[in-house]
């Protein structure tokens, strides 16, 4: 048996608002998770996830200390 794919992605801007890039992001996270919900996603971020957009079942976020410059 393979280990799952494991997919990390910068998601600071995951559930944002009022931008295209956002929704991109938003949606291509949530599509990955519906596709394939063996995909373990990584969500990167240097803030708290946001409240009124939830997180895939097979995402696990993780804040990192820092600015918005990696």
């Amino acid at each position: 048996m393979t280990d799952p794919l494991r997919i990390a992605i910068d998601a600071r801007l995951y559930g944002g608002t009022s931008t295209g890039d956002s929704t991109y992001w938003t949606c291509l996270i949530q599509a990955i998770a519906e596709i394939d919900p063996t995909i373990e996603l990584l969500l990167y971020s240097n803030t708290p996830p946001p409240e009124d957009v939830p997180i895939p079942k097979s995402a696990r976020w993780i804040e990192l200390p820092g600015n918005n410059r990696w």
